[in-house]
């Protein structure tokens, strides 16, 4: 950065300071230290405004203006009052040397004076800025002064400028704006900006965004859960979004040895999941899942004696354990089928978290059941002992803690 942009800096980190909402508070730090109530003379604490001085000699701010600002601490009893005066004071003037800075050719100068218009300006006078043509820095020094705003005609203006910005510090910036879920289509922009966008960042902060739409960002957050930039955010953004749909691939991504730095966000997105959905209203049924089921059923070929115990019973697999095996039927029933007795005794599964976790199970193997998966009891939890899969690394039985299921109760 050049000397006057340099010099920008200084004046707006000072502005930022002195011009925020609570005035006087804000810049009372600016100061305070060198401010010293108990002098016999208040005039003598020229400290207080030394700083202003520098700063702004030779930028509008003049010998006079720091006379008149020396003369007023003079008058005040208490570093607050001074400070509020002194914020007051300075937006009598900072006006015309902002417009300076905003004006000025050193894309430096240029990009500090959007920080210093963003306190002391309306957005209008400095918005503009967003199209500047010759410098990302001043671009994106618009984008983050803009993202406190969440008025529709701002969102529509940062969404049209993420979609065509080339420079990767701006796109950065225009990713972490709030506001876009109210912009019609934004929700599909986004969704390809983290599906194919070459910027692990821009991945990864899009899925973060995400969180703000509805269920219908949910597949495609499903799909990033395969991005190892994007597994974090995506699993956090699946937790808030609270759909049951994706359970299957948060325990998929969870078992993955390569999420291990992610496992934490992972297994509280499934724990969030299943605390939202068991206190709303039971998700409804699919009305063709009789058809998906007999579907899958006609398609599969038994490879072993359990599997054809399944079919028998008209019954998809869904999983199992040490003694039985659960199965699904097209009429939507689960059986429990005890694969040690003689006679393969079989009985419809009537425990909640059993039906629950069944289907979860199921749904990994067979997609098609995502959506068919029951309210699960209160205080359901993934098991850690086998990472939700309901079978432990390495072991071809079920998981002795969870007994198969893959899901806990607080109270088991």
């Amino acid at each position: 950065m050049s000397a006057a942009g340099q010099r920008a800096e200084q004046i707006a980190d000072l502005l930022e300071t002195a011009l925020q909402p609570t005035g006087g508070e804000m810049l009372e730090g600016a100061f305070v230290d060198h401010w010293d109530p108990g002098t016999a003379d208040p005039s003598d604490n020229r400290l207080a405004v030394h700083r202003l001085e520098e700063l702004f000699r030779g930028s509008g701010f003049t010998e006079a203006d720091a006379g008149q600002i020396q003369a007023a601490l003079s008058r005040q009893e208490t570093p607050h009052e001074a400070a509020a005066h002194l914020a007051g004071r300075l937006r009598a003037f900072i006006g015309p040397l902002v417009e300076r800075m905003l004006a000025d050719p050193d894309a430096g100068v240029r990009a500090n004076g959007v920080r210093a218009a963003a306190v002391a300006l309306p957005h209008e006078r400095w918005s503009p800025l967003l199209t500047d043509p010759d410098s990302p820095a001043v671009r994106e020094a618009v984008v983050r002064a803009l993202s406190r705003f969440r008025t529709p005609d701002i969102a529509a203006a940062l969404f049209e400028r993420l979609q065509v910005e080339t420079d990767p510090d701006v796109r950065h910036a225009l990713v972490f704006y709030e506001g876009f879920q109210e912009v019609d289509g934004a929700a599909s922009v986004l969704v390809d900006l983290m599906l194919h966008d070459p910027s692990p960042t821009i991945r990864s902060r899009t899925a973060f965004r995400l969180e703000h739409f509805d269920a219908g960002v949910v597949p495609p957050l499903i799909e990033a859960l395969r991005d190892p930039a994007c597994v974090r955010a995506a699993a956090m953004s699946l937790g808030r979004i609270g759909d049951l749909r994706a359970l299957p691939a948060l325990i998929d991504a969870w078992s993955d040895p390569r999420n291990r730095h992610s496992a934490r966000f992972i297994e509280k997105a499934l724990t969030d999941i299943a605390n939202r959905a068991a206190n709303a209203a039971p998700p409804p049924m699919p009305a063709d899942l009789a058809d998906r089921v007999r579907a899958l059923l006609d398609a599969w070929e038994p490879a072993d004696w359990l599997g054809r115990a399944c079919k028998q019973r008209d019954g998809l697999p869904l999983n199992g354990n040490q003694i039985y095996i659960w199965a699904l039927r097209p009429d939507g029933e689960i059986l429990c089928i005890d694969h040690e007795s003689f006679a393969h005794h079989t009985e419809p599964e009537t425990d909640p978290l059993t039906c629950f976790a069944m289907m979860v199970q199921g749904a990994r193997k067979d997609p098609e059941l995502r959506d068919a998966i029951p309210r699960p009891p209160a205080n359901a939890r993934p098991c850690d002992s086998c990472s939700g899969n309901g079978a432990g690394p390495g072991q071809e039985s079920g998981c002795m803690s969870c007994g198969g299921r893959g899901w806990l109760t607080r109270s088991s």
